[in-house]
């Protein structure tokens, strides 16, 4: 042992020291021994019943309960060894899952710029302070510089979904076993601004939400990224009953987000915090998301149901009373069990447009370019307008902008036939794909059927003005006229000529597409109908027996043939648009499911 040089003196080392002081010495560490001996003996029961083994209290619930092993180092600090223990997570309580908080961790990263490493401890007490003012119960944040081995991946990528796992372990490493949220905020200059970029991790569905991002002044940095971490923060909700459409949910933490409050008489009372970001308002939308457990009780899969939201009607506490809005039949029924959990996210979306991909779902996956898409409000009456979004392009792309609802249903028509209902929230993600029916084939058959109704209004409005003047010429005796209009009324194709004509289409049509059979047929058998209605031959059959009875000199009577043409015109009108229907009743787009 040295001691330090006293006013430029030699060092002194336990060498040179008197015997005295070294007799000194000895005495205090013998004391000091004796001391933490009789501690030890003191403090030996408590420390054996602490580590000997508890039984654990015996769970009333019969649900299976989420168990996770966590490493927690040994009572001796130097030592590298770890122990195994079990920590048991009993969210199907309800108490549990609606009194406890969120424990919310916030990891920044920076490029270690001279503008934060200044005030970087400042900035996250502020952000913090930010969060504890907002919900002081619902949440429990701790903000914090990311792990150094994480700065330099996560400073430079936006694609975090790869490593997702390795994040959730380093997380739960860092804060425990009880970790709800990871949020990572990524901050970096750009031309003297500061670009702030959140986006959240949900630890027990494994989904990441919406990223949100803004750019602002370096005085400006903590309140932004506090209201980034509310925007992005999806508070989570569990299933507990499915009735067809109708859906209850039970929000986590619903009961401790509330604040005090006095009512019209002064009296106090506690009324619900709706500004803080745990709470789930009436006008927000669900995410549903399938955990399955193996044997075990270990989650082997998480599915977040595509194509499936779940919109709020009311609040029946401690249930929110949802509506399901989804392109399949029974998205969320299935089997149910202990193995399965449902839950829900509440997703917040920012203000931008999602772009959608429409496929066919072929071997080979085609874009399906120049379809209809009309978009929707949940609730809408089926008798108001729908909004036109426009076509798809040649990529099979149409995009989706936000809405004030921040929900939106798309209607997917293919010509006159709807094809599919692909609800979408805006913002969410930013570019989705799904895969639908290939309708060309269908769409080529409408075309022709499309033209033939156009040659019957036409052929229609040709006999009709041949039969005024043959009728006109028999009255006025003028045979040759009349024989004359009467063979180019002949010549007009009739009902037997047109169905011969429209038979050869439609066998081409199908021995082409097996699967638009049903469709086919059906239009083409209107449309036959169409034709034996406006394009029968009474009129040429009439008009021929009264000119050969005035070749022969036989007497006509011209009052009683205008009464057997005019009740063949009543019968005989002009078809319109509606006398041949082009949608199919057999086909429901809620029923549509991408794939099928």
């Amino acid at each position: 042992m040295i001691d330090p040089m006293i006013d430029g003196q030699t060092p002194r080392t336990c060498f040179n020291m008197s015997p005295r002081t070294i007799g000194n010495g000895l005495a205090v560490a013998v004391l000091s021994a004796a001391i933490g001996l009789l501690t030890g003996l003191i403090m030996a029961p408590a420390v054996q019943a602490q580590d000997s083994p508890v039984s654990p209290p015996e769970v009333q619930n019969s649900a299976p309960v989420e168990t996770e092993k966590v490493e927690l180092p040994t009572s001796t600090p130097q030592a590298t060894e770890t122990k195994i223990i079990d920590v048991e997570v009993d969210e199907n309580n309800a108490s549990a899952w609606e009194y406890r908080p969120y424990e919310v961790l916030v990891w920044v990263v920076h490029d270690q710029g001279a503008w934060i490493e200044s005030n970087e401890s400042r900035l996250y007490e502020q952000i913090s302070s930010h969060c504890r003012i907002a919900d002081s119960t619902g949440w429990k944040v701790r903000v914090e510089r990311a792990p150094r081995p994480w700065l330099g991946r996560l400073r430079t990528t936006r694609e975090l979904e790869p490593w997702t796992d390795a994040l959730i372990l380093t997380a739960r490493t860092v804060a425990g076993p009880r970790l709800d949220k990871l949020v990572l905020v990524q901050l970096a200059p750009n031309s003297g601004l500061v670009n702030c970029n959140v986006r959240e991790l949900d630890i027990k569905t494994r989904i990441w939400g919406a990223r949100i991002e803004q750019d602002c002044a370096p005085d400006h940095v903590d309140h932004v990224v506090f209201k980034g971490i509310g925007k992005a923060f999806m508070p989570i909700t569990r299933i507990d009953n499915i009735q067809e459409k109708r859906v209850l949910v039970r929000v986590r933490a619903n009961g401790i987000t509330w604040v005090a409050d006095v009512d019209e008489n002064g009296e106090p009372i506690m009324v619900p915090n709706t500004g803080a970001p745990s709470w789930v308002k009436e006008n927000e939308i669900l995410l549903p998301v399938l955990l399955r457990k193996d044997r075990v009780g270990n989650v082997s899969d998480i599915t977040a149901v595509d194509y499936t939201y779940l919109s709020i009607d009311e609040r029946d506490d401690p249930h929110l009373v949802c509506t399901t809005h989804s392109m399949r039949r029974a998205p969320l029924g299935g089997r149910s069990g202990g193995r399965t959990e449902r839950m829900a996210l509440c997703v917040r979306a920012p203000d931008r447009e999602t772009i959608l991909t429409l496929v066919s779902n072929d071997k080979v996956p085609l874009p399906l370019r120049d379809l209809e898409v009309f978009s929707r409000l949940p609730g809408q009456p089926e008798d108001s307008p729908s909004e036109f979004l426009g076509k798809t392009d040649w990529r099979g792309q149409i995009k989706a902008p936000p809405n004030d609802a921040g929900f939106r249903i798309l209607l997917v028509k293919s010509g006159e036939r709807p094809l599919a209902k692909v609800p979408v929230v805006p913002g969410l993600f930013g570019e989705q794909t799904t895969t639908m029916p290939n309708d060309e084939q269908r769409l080529f058959a409408e075309g022709i059927v499309k033209g033939y109704r156009n040659e019957i209004n036409d052929l229609v409005a040709r006999r009709l003005i041949l039969e005024s003047l043959v009728l006109s010429s028999l009255r006025k005796s003028d045979i040759e006229i009349a024989e004359e209009k009467l063979n180019e009324l002949r010549g007009v194709d009739d009902n037997r000529r047109f169905n011969n004509r429209i038979s050869l289409d439609e066998k081409n049509l199908l021995d082409a597409d097996e699967r638009q059979k049903g469709y086919i047929v059906g239009m083409f058998d209107e449309l036959e109908g169409a034709s034996n209605k406006f394009l029968d031959g009474l009129a040429v059959t009439i008009l021929s027996r009264v000119l050969r009875d005035l070749q022969n000199g036989t007497p006509v009577n011209f009052e009683e043939l205008e009464k057997q043409l005019r009740g063949k015109e009543e019968v005989t009108e002009e078809p319109d648009s509606e006398a041949i229907p082009t949608d199919d009743p057999a086909d429901d787009p809620a029923d549509t499911a991408p794939g099928q």
